[in-house]
């Protein structure tokens, strides 16, 4: 889920981190992985890839299914008796009923608004709505490309452009020490935060496909989808 509007400019509820919490303490990673990609993939609760280097391990145990605790954020959070959240249709009706029926044991209502498939990203981007699903392919991506993409301002996918004195703090740092190791450092900070405060709740990651044959070896390939040409190689087979 792309949690977006976390100060509450089109849906006030997004606004409090105990609902986008309770959210992520609905969902069954491992279940949607298999009903959704039957099993081929990686969960995750993390945005950044292992590549990056802002990878924490840790952070895979922050949000187990806990229907329980996720009725009670709700209802700490004025919501008792639940609530009702509208999102943009995603195109795929498995991935759709199983998170209904997730969320559904928290007490939590997922309305499915039917958008036409070409105006589907445009209105997320455009912030016409609160939250909804995107794949955003970053398990690959360096710590800068995600930081660039989820957390600065301007990024990419921070359409209502959320700020926060701990990634403001994380991006002074990178302006002022842009090696590698700070950069790296930094972006470990803003991977706990966006986690623990549910700016974004990752379900799984995909691994890359490609194709080849015996007679070719490669590898996979650091801040792109598929191997990169000069990766490509005879075995000599």
């Amino acid at each position: 889920f792309l949690m977006m509007d976390r100060d509450g400019k089109t849906n006030k509820d997004l606004a409090d981190v105990r609902v986008r919490q309770a959210i992520a303490y609905s969902i069954d990673r491992a279940a949607l992985l298999k009903a959704v990609q039957q099993g081929y993939g990686t969960v995750t609760a993390q945005p950044f890839g292992k590549p990056s280097g802002a990878y924490d391990a840790k952070l895979e145990k922050f949000y187990t299914v806990d229907n329980a605790k996720a009725k009670k954020l709700l209802a700490d959070a004025g919501h008792p008796n639940g609530l009702t959240i509208d999102l943009p249709s995603w195109p795929d009706p498995t991935m759709r009923a199983v998170l209904s029926d997730q969320l559904a044991k928290s007490d939590i209502t997922l309305n499915w608004v039917s958008v036409p498939f070409a105006d589907y990203r445009p209105q997320l981007k455009a912030a016409k709505w609160a939250m909804g699903i995107f794949q955003l392919g970053l398990a690959q991506q360096t710590p800068w490309v995600t930081i660039n993409f989820l957390a600065t301002p301007n990024g990419s996918w921070n359409v209502f452009k959320s700020t926060d004195p701990l990634i403001a703090a994380s991006l002074d740092s990178i302006n002022k020490n842009s090696s590698d190791k700070n950069v790296t450092e930094q972006a470990k900070k803003i991977n706990k935060f966006l986690v623990e405060e549910a700016w974004f709740i990752p379900f799984y990651q995909l691994p890359q496909l490609y194709l080849t044959n015996k007679r070719v070896k490669t590898a996979n390939s650091v801040a792109n989808a598929i191997p990169y040409l000069y990766n490509f190689a005879p075995t000599g087979k």
